[in-house]
């Protein structure tokens, strides 16, 4: 009697630690589910995170390369401070041809704003971004020749800290520049630029980008 009396007692032992083994398991399975969805939304934040970086960079890159041969005497409107600005129009050199340069049609930069979006604080296109705008290459505006494409999309209505009421509230130089603004002191061009993208959980990412072009022709 007492043999069996052990070995019934060996064995409701062992079915617990089977119980208690397989809450362990479980709640381990748990914890690693958990870690593994954490560390997929930071990647997947971090991937969109530098998309719009390099997003931002790359618009850039073309803005300067549109600017790199620009005529100083042709800027159009000259963007001094503290206005700025966030439209430029602008000659470029050719080339030479007989000893004497050759300057393009007019070409203008700006920001205008995005197809479907109005200046109401709302999410008009349904793009997870508010306000934004677009930056325009257009070459003879507004003659019979004129031709137009769309350089990027997502541009900041305003760069960030900035907002429409006449002060330079993030201490720039600057009032109320837009998500692309233009600056000249002499013949030092400077050109910021703020690009949007809506991350994988809804919030909005802003990454502004500067650079500056020397025009002396």
């Amino acid at each position: 009697m007492k043999s069996q009396s052990k070995a019934r007692s060996r064995a409701g032992f062992s079915m617990t630690e089977l119980v208690i083994s397989a809450m362990l398991m479980g709640s381990l399975m748990l914890v690693a589910g958990l870690a593994t969805d954490r560390a997929m939304s930071l990647f997947r934040q971090r991937r969109a995170s530098e998309e719009v970086s390099s997003s931002a960079s790359r618009l850039l890159q073309r803005v300067t390369n549109a600017l790199a041969f620009a005529r100083r005497t042709s800027l159009t409107p000259v963007p001094n401070a503290p206005q700025g600005g966030s439209t430029l129009t602008f000659n470029t050199c050719r080339g030479v041809e007989a000893g004497v340069v050759q300057w393009s049609a007019p070409i203008t930069l700006c920001w205008e704003r995005e197809d479907g979006e109005l200046n109401d604080g709302l999410d008009n296109n349904g793009n997870g971004l508010v306000d934004e705008g677009q930056l325009a290459w257009i070459e003879n505006l507004g003659l019979a020749g004129e031709k137009r494409v769309v350089w990027g999309h997502g541009l900041c209505e305003f760069l960030p800290g900035e907002t429409f009421d006449g002060a330079d509230e993030d201490g720039d130089g600057l009032i109320d520049e837009a998500g692309l603004s233009f600056e000249i002191q002499g013949d030092v061009l400077t050109v910021q630029l703020g690009l949007q993208g809506s991350g994988p959980d809804g919030n909005i990412m802003t990454r502004v980008v500067e650079t500056s072009v020397l025009v002396r022709n």
